[in-house]
């Protein structure tokens, strides 16, 4: 990284009277890579390029171990490039799978030159044959994307897979001329856990056998009066108000004194949730636990957890993979797709909008999936919320 600074440093000296492009000088730094990188052998390298959210992580993972026994790569070195909020999972859940795990920052790879050029450097050393995109974005501008897009545009593989969805999509597909194998699995009724498998049963040319939810192994079965709760998600159409939570909580802990109330969340929901406790009434047994906990453990919290109350989002799937009784509050947005769940420990509360309309046969579920995005999740209560918990708790005591 020092090189790479006095390298960019003396750069932004020369850059006016050589009339250089930034990208120019990416392209010429990586390309003097190239030439001096020590060959280090025959043996091929598959890249996995893994940038998407910790839920979709925990619904792909059990998959992993097939790359190893598959003809197709049984021989390869295999390293993932990977988000790094999630690097001590794959470090935990899939250790004996990868070669190496490189962390990786999607929006520092856009933004900062020196970073860009240090994982560009980083990865032309490890020879790399083939990358694999285990699902490609469909947004036209972010992060993930435009990362992956720059990175196969410099590695120049000799092969380069992805798993799309939607194959159809002309606009979507002039972003694929990177990739000479498409892989789509295009059922709109299909639960994500099943859609990954038949992508891994169609790269791999393999029958997998998995059971219907993701799983993940515990080290312990204590559950304790602890009630978990994580009231964020990124997406604006599944937001509830603080108050909300304010208001269910506080019911929460006047009708169930004995339990303690365990408020999860990302660092950058900490204030937030300082917030929250401070508005409850009883908080001596809240907590707040906004970034405490490593995604690699919120498996094994979660299930110690007599049962968990959460938005739509990754710790859902969490809770479906070590079984753990959850009530999912939802908009029905992703329907058949990432909810409902099918898990018997797993139960939803939408909108009363989404009671009232009727479900599509299956060649409208895009139509309608698209149409919940407008349901309101604030038209739920929190008394609706702690009356069907209260059932939970009930049939589980």
């Amino acid at each position: 990284m020092i090189i790479l600074e006095l390298i960019y440093k003396i750069y932004i000296k020369i850059r006016k009277s050589l009339q250089i492009p930034v990208r120019y000088f990416v392209k010429m730094v990586v390309a003097i890579s190239f030439y001096t990188a020590p060959k280090k052998g025959s043996k091929p390298t598959l890249l996995i390029i893994s940038d998407n959210g910790l839920g979709d992580y925990f619904l792909v993972q059990n998959y992993f171990k097939y790359l190893r026994t598959s003809t197709r790569y049984k021989n390869h070195k295999i390293i993932v490039l990977s988000k790094t909020d999630r690097i001590d999972c794959y470090k935990k859940f899939n250790k004996d799978i990868f070669d190496e795990i490189i962390p990786f920052y999607p929006a520092k790879y856009t933004s900062n030159f020196i970073y860009r050029i240090y994982i560009l450097n980083k990865l032309i050393y490890k020879n790399i044959t083939e990358v694999l995109n285990i699902l490609v974005s469909y947004t036209d501008i972010d992060y993930d994307s435009l990362s992956t897009t720059s990175i196969l545009q410099y590695l120049k593989p000799e092969h380069a897979v992805a798993h799309i969805i939607k194959p159809n999509d002309n606009k979507l597909l002039e972003k694929f001329n990177l990739y000479d194998e498409l892989i789509t699995t295009d059922r709109t009724d299909m639960y994500e856990f099943d859609r990954n498998r038949q992508f891994f049963e169609n790269l791999l040319g393999l029958k997998i056998y998995e059971g219907n939810l993701p799983r993940i192994k515990t080290d312990s079965n204590v559950v304790t009066n602890r009630i978990g709760i994580c009231p964020f998600k990124r997406n604006t159409t599944q937001v509830l108000t603080k108050e909300f939570w304010i208001e269910l909580i506080n019911l929460i802990t006047e009708n169930n004194p004995n339990f303690a109330v365990s408020i999860i969340g990302a660092p950058q929901d900490f204030s937030d949730v300082n917030e929250i406790i401070r508005s409850i009434k009883n908080n001596n047994n809240v907590l707040n636990l906004a970034g405490k906990i490593k995604s690699s453990d919120l498996p094994e919290y979660i299930h110690s957890c007599e049962a968990l109350i959460s938005v739509e989002t990754g710790t859902v799937h969490i809770a479906s993979a070590v079984d753990t009784n959850t009530l999912c509050i939802s908009n029905g947005s992703f329907y058949k797709r990432f909810q409902p769940i099918p898990s018997d420990y797993i139960n939803y509360i939408y909108p009363p909008e989404y009671y009232n309309t009727p479900k599509p046969a299956k060649d409208g579920l895009n139509i309608y999936a698209n149409k919940t995005e407008d349901f309101d999740i604030n038209t739920i209560t929190a008394e609706t919320i702690f009356n069907k918990f209260n059932e939970i708790l009930n049939n589980t005591n």
